[in-house]
């Protein structure tokens, strides 16, 4: 299974004195495997934050940031190929991660140049 994480973090800049965003996308499978045995998802995306939210005062992900649950497995009786299995949930809307989302409902387009769309 791998577990992903898609969005922005956002929050105020140290200077200049305004509101901006950095999109992030991050293996929650991979950073898990620097934390202790025992750590939780929260934990993780609590890491995720401590190291890239640095340059804003108030660092959150933005209110639309998902975590993506994928799971694939081969497919059965000897034939070849996969079933695939995915889930996304707003990171707002789960109730053990949603202290670490802004409460300020900016969005991940908010901090998005026309180019990077």
């Amino acid at each position: 299974m791998e577990i992903r994480l898609s969005g922005a973090i956002c929050g105020h800049m140290w200077m200049p004195e305004t509101m901006a965003g950095l999109p992030i996308t991050a293996s929650i499978t991979s950073e898990r495997r620097r934390t202790a045995a025992d750590s939780t998802i929260a934990d993780v995306i609590n890491l995720i934050l401590a190291e890239n939210g640095g340059d804003f005062q108030d660092a959150a992900f933005a209110a639309d940031t998902l975590i993506i649950f994928e799971y694939r497995k081969p497919l059965e009786n000897g034939r070849i190929g996969y079933t695939y299995h995915r889930r996304e949930y707003e990171l707002q809307n789960c109730p053990s991660l949603s202290d670490y989302v802004t409460q300020d409902n900016w969005h991940v387009a908010d901090f998005l140049s026309l180019e990077e769309c």
